[in-house]
């Protein structure tokens, strides 16, 4: 049980310095905040692309994956999915929407991985949270992605109705 403690805490260790560098992105202490996302996707064997090229380079990858598999993902409680794929799934969120406004390339591949592995996860609140952001991302592409934009958001307006409903005392007014 030792160790079975000793993971649980690196993971909330891990969890809590993500929530922090996710502030310092989200308040413009980008230096300070890079450094520590830096940190926590080191730990979790990921990392930022060296250069906006290769960023550029692993969107194209995983835009052509999102279109080849789909939205469609296999509903699992958060229970069912492994603690530490959740806080992968949480960090690719913190990184994307950190830096969706200083650095659109590292903010678009983070959504890319975000979405991808939320969708594999199933979660449905990180599902929302993935979808609503993707739909966020192809918006900027204007008018040609209307109605592709309008199927993402109607399924993450479902998905998220349907857990209001389930859970009315999340609803946030």
């Amino acid at each position: 049980t030792t160790l079975f403690r000793s993971e649980a805490n690196a993971i909330e260790a891990l969890e809590l310095r993500r929530l922090a560098a996710e502030q310092y992105l989200r308040s413009g202490r980008i230096d300070k905040g890079l450094a520590e996302i830096r940190e926590v996707l080191n730990k979790m064997g990921m990392k930022l692309a060296d250069t906006p090229a290769v960023a550029l380079t692993s969107i194209v990858a995983r835009r052509a994956y999102v279109r080849l598999r789909t939205l469609k993902y296999k509903e699992r409680t958060e229970n069912q999915v492994p603690r530490e794929e959740l806080v992968r799934i949480d960090t690719c969120w913190s990184v994307a929407v950190g830096l969706t406004m200083v650095d659109v390339i590292h903010g678009s591949d983070f959504q890319n991985r975000h979405l991808l592995r939320a969708l594999k996860a199933g979660e449905p609140s990180r599902v929302v949270r993935a979808l609503a952001m993707e739909a966020a991302y192809a918006a900027t592409a204007g008018r040609r992605s209307e109605a592709r934009v309008k199927k993402i958001l109607n399924l993450a307006m479902t998905l998220s109705d349907r857990l209001e409903k389930e859970h009315p005392e999340a609803r946030s007014e």
